[in-house]
């Protein structure tokens, strides 16, 4: 682990403190994910993810075919540290008046209680097993969603070690011309403007990110000049959005240039609830899962 990765976490929690001055009817959001994206950032120094090495023809393969390197069930979860960061997080928002304060409270309570099968929970996440996880949800009274949650995200670190590993098949400076992830096949979740103008796209789910054409659909690979746009708004320098007139889709972009924060992409996407809004109103969709 770098000096520069060990600077995250309070970086993450400057950038948080920016942002509440510039968006204040933020703060109850911003404080929940700051919680969060902390908690992950020192769990991923600790975390472990053996490397995953992909036989020759099958790289071949998935390379010319433009397949992504991984299924999520392919990824690695380090479930010591993942379960110790479950409880982190939920010991962090129980009681914190959030929409997780009571579903936090219920999944530790079935933690001191020994009712969480912390292998199979993550197993049957990756999986996408939906009946083990309805068996699950109904057993500690927590909703589906709010036990996904919550897996995620003590799960991330995990993911995004994985993403690290795995991406070593890559080449970092060729482009990614589909509309997915080239480490998961997830949907992307934002664009990003480099400093030296380079764009860039970031995985909604492993936040793998790689290098794309600047005139790109994320969504339909539509590469024409004439159908695809973007809008910037008021008081948002370093936020535009990139719509496609094709399928009617958009990706909230930050351009690095104009930003005078550190720039963590996970903030950058959850901090921008009326981006979204608005654009939905316009008649776009995002292509990122909820």
């Amino acid at each position: 682990m770098s000096d520069e990765d060990k600077m995250i976490p309070a970086q993450i929690s400057k950038a948080v403190r920016q942002l509440n001055s510039i968006r204040p009817g933020y703060e109850s959001l911003l404080d929940l994910y700051e919680k969060i994206f902390v908690a992950q950032e020192k769990s991923k120094m600790v975390t472990k993810v053996p490397a995953v090495d992909i036989p020759e023809e099958t790289l071949k393969k998935k390379v010319s075919e433009k397949f992504p390197l991984a299924n999520l069930s392919d990824f690695t979860v380090d479930v010591d540290s993942a379960a110790a960061l479950l409880e982190e997080i939920c010991g962090s928002l129980r009681g914190s008046g959030n929409d997780y304060s009571e579903a936090a409270g219920l999944v530790l309570d079935a933690i001191s209680r020994g009712a969480l099968d912390y292998a199979g929970l993550y197993s049957a996440f990756l999986g996408e097993n939906e009946h083990y996880f309805d068996k699950a949800s109904e057993s500690i009274g927590v909703d589906k969603s709010g036990l996904a949650f919550f897996i995620y995200n003590s799960a991330k670190p995990s993911l995004v070690l994985f993403a690290e590993t795995i991406s070593r098949y890559l080449d970092p400076n060729t482009e990614w011309l589909k509309g997915y992830c080239p480490i998961c096949g997830s949907p992307a979740a934002l664009s990003l403007f480099e400093k030296d103008g380079k764009r860039f796209l970031c995985c909604s789910f492993c936040w793998h990110k790689w290098p794309t054409r600047r005139i790109f659909c994320n969504n339909c690979e539509n590469a024409d000049d004439k159908t695809l746009k973007y809008y910037s708004f008021d008081n948002e320098q370093e936020h535009r959005v990139d719509v496609c007139d094709k399928c009617k889709s958009y990706i909230k972009t930050v351009d690095c240039r104009n930003a005078d924060r550190f720039i963590y992409p996970p903030l950058e996407y959850i901090s921008t609830p009326h981006i979204d809004i608005k654009m939905m109103e316009m008649g776009f969709t995002s292509c990122v899962r909820s």
